[in-house]
């Protein structure tokens, strides 16, 4: 499946019909918002369609690219807002529970949940992505006030802490490594 806003068929066929359907995982809105500004109506509205895009069996990238992944980073910077939006208690839940499975004892967590793509230094993530082993459970506990998520996650949290100790230079610091940059970075050289 790929996301998009507008759509161009080129064909000598005639077209008589097309049909696009919106997917997602069934998750019930939690929340809701209005006010008296359409453009914060429509805002909050863009972010709601951008959960339900994002979140089809796994929290997943930008549906208008090739990354419609599980990518942690995404699935931590966004836990928060897409619990407080959508019952996603189950659907963190069992992200979460594939992220444990992925998760090395040394290496630490994948920048892709499931792993199922990623090789080399890009494989297992840094700060800002396997961070999501701590950022999710946490953000899901923060929406919901039950310990249980924390309760369930707790191995896989103490995991990821310990290979960061595991790979700590008597600076404090993690030894120098690749690090995901990020496509919108305004640092990055044209």
């Amino acid at each position: 499946f790929h996301g998009f806003r507008h759509v161009d068929i080129e064909t000598t066929a005639q077209v008589l019909g097309a049909e696009v359907v919106a997917i997602s995982s069934d998750l019930p809105s939690r929340s809701s918002f209005a006010c008296s500004d359409a453009r914060l109506n429509r805002l909050h509205e863009n972010v709601v369609w951008s959960a339900r895009g994002n979140f089809v069996s796994l929290p997943t990238d930008c549906p208008q690219r090739d990354e419609r992944l599980g990518w942690t980073g995404d699935a931590q910077a966004f836990a928060a807002t897409g619990a407080t939006l959508l019952d996603s208690y189950t659907f963190w839940q069992s992200w979460l529970r594939d992220l444990e499975l992925d998760q090395d004892d040394v290496l630490g967590v994948p920048s892709v949940v499931p792993d199922v793509v990623l090789e080399g230094p890009a494989r297992f993530g840094r700060a800002g992505w396997a961070d999501a082993a701590t950022v999710v459970p946490w953000a899901v506990y923060e929406s919901y006030g039950d310990p249980d998520i924390l309760v369930r996650q707790l191995d896989s949290m103490r995991r990821w802490v310990r290979s960061l100790e595991a790979r700590e230079r008597p600076s404090g610091l993690l030894e120098p490594g690749m690090q995901l940059g990020d496509w919108l970075d305004p640092d990055a050289p044209p």
